[in-house]
């Protein structure tokens, strides 16, 4: 996955969530969700075997991954 279509899939994440605690007229509760390196290689490696992502896609997120790590 790219990183624009990762963070425009953060946008309508966070956007929704916004709009949902606006009309439930409650505050709004923003948890932070980490996620180690070895389960992110684990969710990449389930989407590729599930045909979400390409090969290249794959090894190109690996590698932006194992950069951070």
């Amino acid at each position: 996955m790219s990183r624009r279509r990762n963070a425009a899939l953060l946008s309508v994440c966070l956007l929704a969530a916004i709009g949902i605690a606006g009309c439930s007229g409650g505050s709004a509760k923003v948890e932070a969700n980490t996620v180690s390196v070895g389960q992110e290689l684990q969710d990449l490696d389930a989407a590729r075997n599930k045909g979400l992502i390409t090969e290249q896609e794959y090894q190109d997120k690996r590698k932006d991954i194992m950069k951070r790590k």
